[in-house]
């Protein structure tokens, strides 16, 4: 594809014309096409690893539990904690560099801050944001 540059847009994912907001928040549900991706993938998985999440949005929190194991990793408690196969209490970022470490793997350099929402690249210089 054209990429960010080529498509004159910032964002998170680069599929043709900009980003997709996967985050859900309260009060709202996936839309079809998520929903049936995430019951397929999930019943698919052999394992579902749920990182820094309260689980707080009960109407979602099924997906991982439909993999053959399932594993939480968070500092405060969820609602799951007992039906989960292993419970981890610690950062995210501390048991992603143990797994890159164990991996041989380097840890990859923190990208460059970008706006949340797309936005034209020509508008990131006058907003003071390195447009490389």
């Amino acid at each position: 594809g054209k990429g960010f540059v080529g498509c004159h847009l910032v964002g998170t994912q680069d599929v043709n014309v900009g980003t997709k907001d996967t985050h859900i928040n309260f009060g709202e549900c996936l839309d079809d096409i998520d929903w049936n991706e995430a019951d397929t993938h999930c019943g698919r998985a052999d394992l579902c690893i749920v990182m820094g999440t309260s689980m707080s949005l009960r109407h979602i929190t099924h997906f991982p539990f439909m993999a053959k194991k399932t594993v939480i990793i968070n500092l405060q408690a969820t609602p799951d904690d007992k039906k989960c196969d292993l419970r981890l209490w610690a950062t995210c970022d501390s048991i992603m560099e143990g797994v890159l470490d164990r991996l041989s793997l380097p840890l990859p350099a923190t990208p460059k801050w970008r706006p949340m929402h797309p936005v034209p690249v020509a508008m990131l210089g006058k907003r003071g944001i390195d447009q490389r």
